[in-house]
């Protein structure tokens, strides 16, 4: 198969799930096992994850802002220590790892990326990192990359960067995983470790993540992360729930996670500053909503037209739907095997009735948190 061909068939493939109606899931009602520290008004949830859940199971986990559990369920066969292939959730971790290497200064986010990677030629030589980061690089839209799996991560960032742009790199907003594949060998080069190598000993390591790692979507049960040698950068991950809220957690409480600093309060400024507003739009996620904007690998919904992000999250196409709520200062994250466009309106009904009991229960508590 020639590589436009893989680009488009899988672009086929990731565009009809990500355009299914929630309307047409099949409903299974499983028991549901929860612990919470809530009281009053967290019930309400249960009908919404029974109904998400499905056949696969589902966690549904959420924190206080001290990282202590504000609320905890899951129904069917999944529990919170489950691996699952998180699609697009993966983006948001990528950008924080690649801010490790920023706050190191191996990389800057402004630079042309060709300065890393000579292969990058012509229109593609201004491109730079925070384009690679934020779709906004006119690099090709595709969601799902070419079945190559058992490629190295450096020949195939070289065979995408042939691809010719689909905008002038800065113009719009086009979301795709073919930039953030040439962002991970870049992170190979300038660091002299694997991707896999970069992620664990950076991330998954001191966050104390259990059986985290990336992996290619048709090539994801491995005994060896290591023996990875092409992981799909933008969509790859393999984790649980609770490690993902270990994540959440570090980026909740400014880059520590248990006295341990992971990234600098400059890189967290870098993550979440949205680089899109004004932007043309390209191709798109058929969730996604016109009050979200993207900042490294993450969409924000701003409260308002140049205001801050009240909810940041990276909802995938399978697999989790993970937010940090930056005025309540909670944070939490949705699990499941199911597609998420399918489901995806019962989790914004679970984050809102969240959001009304949290509010109940913690009267004019709401917060700035930019505010010194």
């Amino acid at each position: 198969m020639r590589l436009d061909q893989g680009f488009a068939a899988m672009s086929l493939f990731i565009a009809g799930l990500t355009g299914c109606a929630s309307s047409n899931h099949v409903t299974s009602y499983v028991a549901i096992e929860h612990m919470s520290t809530a009281k009053d008004g967290y019930q309400t949830i249960e009908p919404y994850l029974e109904r998400a859940a499905g056949e696969t199971g589902a966690v549904m986990l959420v924190y206080n802002a001290d990282g202590t559990i504000l609320y905890q369920a899951s129904a069917g066969p999944m529990a919170v220590s489950d691996p699952v292939y998180v699609a697009s959730a993966s983006k948001w971790v990528v950008a924080a790892l690649v801010m490790t290497l920023v706050d190191e200064g191996l990389l800057e986010l402004d630079a042309p990326a060709s300065q890393y990677a000579p292969y990058l030629t012509a229109e593609l030589s201004r491109i730079t990192l925070r384009q690679m980061l934020s779709h906004t690089s006119g690099m090709n839209s595709s969601n799902l990359v070419d079945a190559r799996a058992n490629a190295s991560l450096q020949t195939f960032a070289r065979e995408l960067a042939i691809l010719p742009l689909e905008s002038a790199p800065g113009t719009t907003l086009s979301y795709g995983g073919v930039s953030m594949q040439i962002a991970g060998a870049i992170m190979e080069e300038v660091s002299g470790q694997s991707f896999q190598a970069l992620f664990l000993d950076r991330l998954a390591g001191p966050l104390e993540m259990q059986g985290a790692y990336f992996c290619h979507p048709l090539n994801c049960d491995v005994e060896n992360p290591e023996d990875v040698t092409n992981p799909l950068i933008g969509g790859g991950l393999k984790i649980s729930a609770e490690d993902f809220g270990a994540f959440l957690a570090m980026i909740s409480e400014g880059g520590v996670y248990k006295g341990r600093r992971i990234l600098s309060e400059a890189a967290l400024d870098d993550l979440s500053k949205v680089t899109t507003v004004g932007l043309a739009r390209g191709a798109l996620p058929a969730i996604s909503e016109a009050d979200w904007e993207y900042a490294l690998g993450q969409w924000c919904h701003l409260n308002e037209p140049g205001e801050d992000c009240g909810i940041l999250q990276s909802v995938g196409a399978f697999g989790a739907y993970p937010w940090i709520d930056t005025q309540r200062g909670i944070y939490g994250i949705f699990v499941t095997e199911s597609l998420i466009p399918l489901v995806i309106d019962d989790i914004i009904a679970m984050r809102t009735l969240i959001e009304t009991a949290y509010d109940d229960s913690h009267p004019n508590t709401l917060a700035d948190p930019y505010d010194d």
